[in-house]
C-alpha cells in the first residue's frame, strides 16, 4: 500500500529538531501539529500574555497552513488547548482578530499544563488544501 502524504517543517516555524514535522499534507487535505507561541528562531513570545501568544500562534498557522497549500480561510477544524480559564477573553479577541467568518468547527479544552510551562495556548488545525503545492527548499 502506497500513501500519498508529505511531511514538512516549513522555514518561518521553529526548529523541531526532527522530533516530528509542522505539517502533513495529503488526501486534499493539511493537517497541522499544535502551534504554540515560539516564534522563528525560537524564542517564547508574550510571556504571561495570552493575546500575545494567540497572535503568534495564529501567525505560525498561518506559515504552516500556506506551506501545505491552504491559508486560514481553508480551515475546517480547530482544537484549541488553554492552560487557564481567565485567558478565554483574551483568545477570543484574538481570534476575533485574525481568523477569517465564518469561523470553522472548533473544540476548546482547558488543560493542567501544556509542553512549556510557559505556554498559554496551543492549536492545531485541519484544513483543505486550496492551492498547488509550494516548492520547499
Amino acid at each position: 500500500m502506497v500513501i500519498d502524504r508529505e511531511l514538512l517543517s516549513p522555514d518561518g516555524l521553529h526548529d523541531t529538531a526532527e522530533m516530528y514535522s509542522h505539517v502533513a499534507r495529503g488526501a486534499g487535505l493539511v493537517f497541522v501539529a499544535g502551534q504554540v507561541a515560539r516564534n522563528p528562531v525560537g524564542e517564547l513570545v508574550g510571556r504571561d500574555d495570552v493575546v500575545a501568544q494567540a497572535r503568534q500562534v495564529f501567525e505560525n498557522l498561518r506559515v504552516a497552513l500556506q506551506a501545505g497549500g491552504s491559508g486560514l480561510a481553508g480551515v475546517v477544524k480547530l482544537t484549541v488547548y488553554l492552560t487557564k480559564r481567565s485567558d478565554l477573553d483574551g483568545y477570543r479577541r484574538a481570534r476575533e482578530e485574525l481568523l477569517p467568518v465564518p469561523r470553522p468547527p472548533t473544540t476548546l479544552v482547558f488543560v493542567d499544563g501544556l509542553a512549556d510551562t510557559g505556554y498559554l495556548i496551543e492549536i492545531e488545525a485541519i484544513a483543505l488544501v486550496t492551492s498547488p503545492k509550494r516548492d520547499q527548499p
